[in-house]
């Protein structure tokens, strides 16, 4: 794979570099799968919402991830919206726009949300759960080659079910905290950072082993070898004592390593280094939950009261009781948020990549492949094709295209290809349902990625300040998922952006600072929950940061500094 020099848009009309997921190129295994499902779960979801947006759009150029908005029944590729009397006569005389505004209507009526996260907690979540826990039980070093071909193929229906899964609630993560930023900023004549800080407490398993603590500590004391080898430092002897432990504590702790080991540690991809690639940060993150030294919400729930009274002195009387609505369900839902990531899909890209991993060790075994994390190089019927001995690209070619994915940036691509964006339709032209939810939408979409802009190249650095305090610590600049492994306690992470996944490493962080994101990206979500003062959104970070430099992190006034 090369880059593009060219940098020819993937299509008509306007196209954006996402840069808040991945933290190289995707890979090759993972690009069509991520694509054609991501697709056809936002595009029903919007619909179900009544969002006039049709679809995201979504193609890779060079690897990298790009997306065009396609609003419902405009020409592919418009940058324009019409003019106010043809708008109105398509919204009498369209029958797509017309569903579009009586789905919006009926959102808000009957809170359609909430349903979702009763299928979610009843139906989608204990399945996700199953299943990947199912696929552990396999070993895949253990199977034959025609066991093995099965097994991937097996993996990767599971990885199309999860990016599926993940984003078929992508409305009900957004609407009601967008609709918060939105109502709540118009209410209150507060900031968005204020408004949203109304929702600390409401996100507080971050790793989502809690359930597990007390079964841990349980057989911690039943173990003592176990705790011997986690004292001494030795991760992969706990490990391999874990993996034989009989019981229910065997069972619990064999359940937080599955959960915790196979997710990528930062990134949303087959191709990231997941956890179990790094056996000192499950261990680590086990010995936490264990003694209960973990990550805790910082607001209690009386600051948080008095939070929500403060600012809701400063709204109207009448108004008061739409926004304690408001309010209720972005608490209500705000979880899903991390937890579509972390179940929907960041689990089944690790159960994928062990397997992939495994099938990698007997290809260099052979002398077929380079190194075993090269297998992810390949697409589907390439892997295929390489296992059985039919063909498929050499290890050379593989190992080029690793080459290609370490070594080139999102740096070497351009934020935006095509045509200039045009203006969005006017909410006043709209329903007041219907206006509402493109508020709301635009709010959580804004508040997700944040806005792009120019940065100097010299003096402080400035971002978006997500979480206020002011620390001062070692700069651990990580580049890609496969050096979260030297990261110490008492480090300020500085990288492009952080997902679900990485949650492991939160304990570890003294402070955070992002090149990409907003309000509602995940570093500024955990920041606040977490209490770790956090810059997002200052571009250039990770280039003028050296690794283990002193920096100075002001999460209130979003500068950076360099002291030494």
């Amino acid at each position: 794979m090369a880059a593009d020099s060219s940098h020819e848009a993937p299509g008509l009309g306007a196209w954006f570099l996402d840069t808040g997921h991945l933290t190289t190129s995707c890979s090759t295994y993972h690009q069509p799968l991520f694509r054609d499902d991501f697709l056809k779960a936002f595009s029903e979801c919007l619909c179900t919402y009544g969002s006039l947006l049709e679809s995201l759009d979504w193609e890779w150029v060079s690897g990298f991830p790009y997306f065009r908005l396609s609003p419902v029944g405009a020409p592919e590729g418009s940058t324009e919206h019409p003019p106010r009397e043809a708008w109105n006569d398509l919204m009498a005389s369209n029958p797509d726009i017309q569903e579009r505004l009586g789905n919006a209507e009926k959102a808000f009526a009957e809170r359609i949300w909430r349903d979702e996260l009763v299928r979610w907690d009843t139906v989608d979540k204990p399945g996700a759960i199953e299943q990947n826990r199912r696929l552990l039980a396999v070993d895949p070093s253990s199977l034959a080659t025609p066991g093995l071909v099965g097994y991937i193929e097996e993996c990767t229906r599971n990885v199309s079910r999860g990016v599926y899964l993940h984003h078929i609630y992508n409305m009900a993560a957004f609407i009601p905290a967008g609709d918060l930023i939105a109502e709540g900023t118009r209410l209150a004549g507060r900031s968005d950072a204020e408004i949203l800080s109304l929702l600390q407490g409401s996100t507080p398993n971050a790793l989502g082993t809690a359930h597990l603590r007390d079964r841990l500590a349980s057989a911690m004391e039943k173990h003592p070898a176990l705790r011997a080898h986690i004292d001494d430092g030795d991760a992969e002897a706990a490990l391999s004592a874990i993996s034989t432990i009989p019981g229910d504590a065997g069972d619990a702790l064999r359940e937080f390593v599955d959960f915790v080991a196979y997710r990528p540690v930062n990134g949303e991809d087959v191709g990231d280094t997941c956890g179990f690639e790094f056996p000192e940060v499950v261990v680590g993150a086990l010995q936490m939950e264990i003694e209960g030294s973990g990550l805790h919400p910082a607001a209690t729930n009386d600051e948080v009261a008095e939070l929500t009274a403060e600012i809701r002195a400063g709204i109207a009387v009448e108004e008061r009781g739409h926004f304690d609505d408001v309010l209720a369900e972005a608490r209500l839902m705000y979880r899903i948020r991390e937890e579509r990531a972390m179940y929907g899909d960041l689990w089944s890209y690790g159960v994928a990549r062990r397997a992939l991993v495994a099938a990698g060790k007997r290809l260099v075994g052979s002398g077929r492949l380079e190194s075993d994390t090269h297998l992810v190089e390949a697409s589907s019927q390439e892997i295929k094709a390489i296992l059985d001995g039919t063909g498929g690209p050499d290890g050379a070619e593989l190992a080029e295209r690793a080459l290609y994915r370490a070594t080139v940036g999102f740096d070497e691509m351009p934020d935006h290809l095509g045509d200039p964006p045009g203006p969005h339709l006017p909410s006043e032209w709209l329903p007041d349902p219907s206006a509402r939810m493109e508020r709301a939408l635009g709010a959580a979409i804004g508040a997700l990625f944040g806005a792009p802009r120019d940065a100097a190249e010299d003096g402080p650095i400035e971002g978006i300040g997500v979480s206020a305090g002011v620390v001062e610590g070692p700069a651990r600049v990580i580049d890609a998922s496969s050096q979260f492994g030297r990261i110490r306690d008492g480090d300020i992470l500085v990288t492009r952006a952080t997902t679900a996944a990485f949650n492991v490493v939160l304990p570890l962080l003294r402070g955070i600072v992002t090149d990409r994101g907003g309000l509602l990206c995940h570093a500024a979500v955990v920041s606040r929950e977490y209490s770790i003062p956090a810059v997002v959104g200052t571009v250039n970070a990770t280039t003028r940061i050296a690794d283990g430099a002193r920096v100075r992190v002001d999460g209130g006034s979003g500068q950076v500094t360099v002291l030494s």
